[in-house]
C-alpha cells in the first residue's frame, strides 16, 4: 500500500485535501466475483465546510493506480447534519417529458431557472425552496452546469447531502473549485434554514 501515497493522483488528492484542512485517508476492497481487475481504492478527504462534516470521496481500480496510470479521477462531495426531519430534494435538467408532464415540480419563481431546472422536495422544505436558490449566482451555476448532480436525502437522523461530478478531477484546484460550488449550493440551504 505505501506505494499508493507515491502516485499521481494520490499527491493531488493529498494538495487538495492541505488546501482544504481536511485529512486524507484511503483503504482497499478486494472484489469479488472472479475479475481479474483486483481490487478498488477508494480514498476520503474528510474536512467541513461551516461546521458541517464534509467528505470528498473517489474510488480507483487497483491495476492502473498501482502502475501509476490515474492522472485525474471523479469525486462525490457528501455534507452531512443531524436532523430529526425527513429532508428530501431532488434536483435535474428539464427534459422533453418534464416540460409536457411536468406535474408536481416545484417552482422557484426565478422564470430563467424554472425553464431549465426541476425541482421535487419533502413537503417540510417546500415552502423555503425559493429562498435557497434567490443567489442569482447558485441559480447560474446551476443553469450552466451539466456535469453534477445534487440530491439531499434523509437517513438515519441525518440529512445528507450530495454532488456528484462527472468531470475528471486533474488538479487540486478542479478539487478546490467543486468544493466551493458545492458550498453555494450549502449557503442557499442555510439561508433558507434546511441545514
Amino acid at each position: 500500500m505505501g506505494k499508493v501515497k507515491n502516485t499521481k493522483i494520490y499527491q493531488i488528492l493529498e494538495s487538495a485535501a492541505d488546501k482544504l484542512g481536511g485529512k486524507l485517508t484511503y483503504s482497499y476492497q478486494q472484489l469479488n466475483g472472479g475479475m481479474m481487475t483486483g481490487g478498488l481504492y477508494n480514498f476520503v478527504i474528510a474536512t467541513n465546510w461551516n461546521g458541517l462534516s464534509l467528505q470528498i470521496t473517489s474510488s480507483l481500480d487497483e491495476l492502473p493506480l498501482q502502475k501509476d496510470e490515474y492522472d485525474s479521477c471523479q469525486i462525490k462531495i457528501t455534507a452531512y447534519k443531524k436532523s430529526p426531519n425527513e429532508t428530501n430534494l431532488s434536483i435535474w435538467r428539464r427534459d422533453y417529458f418534464d416540460r409536457i408532464f411536468g406535474f408536481g415540480i416545484l417552482k422557484t419563481g426565478f422564470k430563467d431557472f424554472d425553464k431549465i431546472i426541476a425541482l421535487k422536495s419533502s413537503k417540510n422544505i417546500e415552502k423555503y425552496i425559493r429562498k435557497v436558490f434567490e443567489n442569482q449566482s447558485l441559480r447560474t451555476e446551476l443553469i450552466n452546469d451539466v456535469y453534477r448532480t445534487i440530491n439531499i436525502h434523509s437517513d438515519k437522523g441525518k440529512i445528507i447531502i450530495q454532488r456528484k461530478s462527472a468531470l475528471r478531477m486533474k488538479n487540486k484546484e478542479m478539487i478546490i473549485d467543486d468544493y466551493n460550488r458545492f458550498g453555494l449550493f450549502l449557503t442557499g440551504l442555510k439561508d433558507a434554514n434546511i441545514i
